[in-house]
Protein backbone atom coordinates (compact mmCIF):
# COMPACT_ATOMS: atom_id res chain seq x y z
CA UNK A 1 0.00 0.00 0.00
CA UNK A 2 1.29 3.50 -0.79
CA UNK A 3 0.09 6.53 0.84
CA UNK A 4 1.81 10.32 -0.37
CA UNK A 5 2.83 12.40 2.97
CA UNK A 6 4.51 15.67 2.45
CA UNK A 7 5.45 15.02 -1.09
CA UNK A 8 7.40 11.70 0.03
CA UNK A 9 6.00 8.31 -0.92
CA UNK A 10 5.79 5.80 2.41
CA UNK A 11 5.59 2.17 1.56
CA UNK A 12 2.94 0.02 4.24
CA UNK A 13 4.15 -3.18 4.82
CA UNK A 14 1.78 -4.63 6.82
CA UNK A 15 -1.82 -3.90 8.10
CA UNK A 16 -2.08 -3.55 11.67
CA UNK A 17 -5.35 -5.43 11.91
CA UNK A 18 -4.57 -8.28 9.35
CA UNK A 19 -1.79 -9.19 11.11
CA UNK A 20 -4.01 -9.00 14.52
CA UNK A 21 -6.09 -11.45 12.45
CA UNK A 22 -3.60 -13.84 11.44
CA UNK A 23 -2.31 -14.37 15.30
CA UNK A 24 -5.88 -14.14 16.79
CA UNK A 25 -5.01 -11.53 18.81
CA UNK A 26 -7.67 -9.24 20.49
CA UNK A 27 -6.58 -5.64 20.84
CA UNK A 28 -5.78 -4.91 24.46
CA UNK A 29 -7.49 -1.48 25.98
CA UNK A 30 -6.09 -0.89 29.52
CA UNK A 31 -8.45 1.42 30.66
CA UNK A 32 -8.45 2.45 34.39
CA UNK A 33 -12.10 2.75 35.24
CA UNK A 34 -11.35 4.85 38.91
CA UNK A 35 -8.54 6.85 37.12
CA UNK A 36 -11.36 7.79 34.75
CA UNK A 37 -13.98 8.55 37.47
CA UNK A 38 -12.11 10.86 38.93
CA UNK A 39 -10.43 12.76 36.06
CA UNK A 40 -12.88 12.83 33.60
CA UNK A 41 -15.97 14.34 32.85
CA UNK A 42 -18.12 13.92 29.70
CA UNK A 43 -21.10 16.00 28.57
CA UNK A 44 -23.06 16.60 25.75
CA UNK A 45 -20.91 19.01 24.70
CA UNK A 46 -17.53 19.27 26.38
CA UNK A 47 -14.87 16.46 27.70
CA UNK A 48 -12.97 17.57 30.60
CA UNK A 49 -10.24 15.74 31.80
CA UNK A 50 -8.78 17.33 35.34
CA UNK A 51 -6.19 16.28 37.79
CA UNK A 52 -7.86 14.87 41.07
CA UNK A 53 -6.74 15.95 44.87
CA UNK A 54 -4.48 12.85 45.51
CA UNK A 55 -1.00 14.29 45.76
CA UNK A 56 -0.02 10.78 45.09
CA UNK A 57 -1.42 10.53 41.75
CA UNK A 58 -1.46 13.74 40.73
CA UNK A 59 1.24 15.86 42.69
CA UNK A 60 0.03 18.86 44.49
CA UNK A 61 -1.47 21.51 43.17
CA UNK A 62 0.41 25.09 41.91
CA UNK A 63 -1.86 27.37 41.46
CA UNK A 64 -5.47 28.54 43.26
CA UNK A 65 -7.70 26.86 40.57
CA UNK A 66 -9.95 24.57 43.38
CA UNK A 67 -10.40 28.19 45.28
CA UNK A 68 -12.24 29.34 41.84
CA UNK A 69 -13.63 25.59 40.68
CA UNK A 70 -14.48 24.27 44.20
CA UNK A 71 -15.91 20.96 42.24
CA UNK A 72 -12.88 20.93 40.04
CA UNK A 73 -14.86 20.50 36.63
CA UNK A 74 -16.10 23.55 34.60
CA UNK A 75 -20.10 23.69 34.96
CA UNK A 76 -22.12 22.35 32.28
CA UNK A 77 -23.89 24.45 30.30
CA UNK A 78 -27.70 23.93 31.36
CA UNK A 79 -30.84 26.14 30.91
CA UNK A 80 -31.41 28.32 34.16
CA UNK A 81 -35.14 30.64 34.40
CA UNK A 82 -35.87 33.51 37.25
CA UNK A 83 -38.91 32.26 38.85
CA UNK A 84 -40.57 34.60 42.07
CA UNK A 85 -39.24 31.66 44.39
CA UNK A 86 -35.18 32.49 42.40
CA UNK A 87 -34.02 30.92 40.05
CA UNK A 88 -33.93 27.24 39.25
CA UNK A 89 -33.52 24.76 36.59
CA UNK A 90 -35.53 25.05 33.15
CA UNK A 91 -37.62 21.80 32.50
CA UNK A 92 -36.73 22.74 28.95
CA UNK A 93 -34.19 24.40 26.91
CA UNK A 94 -36.28 26.11 24.49
CA UNK A 95 -38.96 27.84 27.08
CA UNK A 96 -39.44 31.71 27.40
CA UNK A 97 -37.15 33.41 29.71
CA UNK A 98 -34.67 31.05 29.97
CA UNK A 99 -30.54 31.81 29.98
CA UNK A 100 -27.72 30.07 30.11
CA UNK A 101 -25.43 32.16 32.80
CA UNK A 102 -22.14 33.36 32.00
CA UNK A 103 -19.23 30.56 33.47
CA UNK A 104 -19.42 32.90 37.39
CA UNK A 105 -23.26 32.57 37.27
CA UNK A 106 -23.07 28.60 36.39
CA UNK A 107 -20.55 28.25 39.52
CA UNK A 108 -23.03 30.29 41.58
CA UNK A 109 -25.52 28.26 40.58
CA UNK A 110 -23.99 24.75 40.94
CA UNK A 111 -26.02 23.97 43.95
CA UNK A 112 -29.47 24.95 42.31
CA UNK A 113 -28.39 22.01 39.42
CA UNK A 114 -27.20 19.58 42.61
CA UNK A 115 -30.54 20.29 44.21
CA UNK A 116 -32.53 19.46 40.42
CA UNK A 117 -30.50 16.44 39.72
CA UNK A 118 -31.20 14.86 43.10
Amino acid sequence: MNFVFDNRKNIIKKNARASREKTGEQPKYDIDEYWCATHVLQTQYTLQIIRCNSVECCGPWRSNYLEIFPHRFLPSTVPFERTPYGVRMAERDYQRGQFYGSLFQRIQFHGVVMQHTQ
